[in-house]
């Protein structure tokens, strides 16, 4: 098994075993204003990923709220980005959003309907009235999850 084997195994148990915790992060985040950075926090990273430091935040409100971390765990760099359309999604609105993404892989059990966009290692999303594009350290599956986790609280 290779270290990058490893590393992913403990990273999707460590996820798991937070998923509680990071909720209850989301849910106070989205209740507070809910920007993109509130959203997607260094607390909200350093509950997925222990030990998380050295934390690089880019924030960007257009064309849409973003928000970008670079960040070291034991040394190794980590990323995470979230975009954010809260309030503008459609189903019709996504559709015309993914029909320019040539590479992309239909996923079921994430909001109402969701692609894993592969060339950015994102899962973009819509549920209700929101979008979201997510990336998780380039993990497909740890995405998927924050995607349902973040979808959950804007729409409740």
């Amino acid at each position: 098994m290779t270290y990058t084997t490893i590393l992913l195994i403990t990273f999707v148990s460590l996820y798991n075993g937070n998923r509680n915790e990071t909720s209850e992060l989301v849910k106070k985040a989205i209740d507070n204003s809910g920007t993109a950075c509130e959203i997607l926090s260094e607390e909200y990273l350093t509950v997925i990923f222990p030990g998380a430091s050295n934390f690089k935040v880019k924030s960007s409100e257009k064309p849409y709220p973003t928000c970008s971390y670079e960040f070291e765990v034991d040394g190794v760099s980590h990323m995470a980005r979230l975009t954010l359309a809260k309030g503008l999604g459609s189903e019709k609105n996504f559709d015309n959003a993914m029909k320019y993404q040539s590479e992309k892989e239909l996923v079921s059990g994430v909001g109402e309907k969701a692609y894993y966009i592969v060339k950015q290692n994102q899962v973009s999303a819509w549920s209700g009235k929101n979008i979201i594009h997510i990336n998780i350290d380039n993990n497909k599956e740890a995405s998927m999850k924050s995607a349902n986790e973040i979808l959950d609280k804007l729409n409740n």
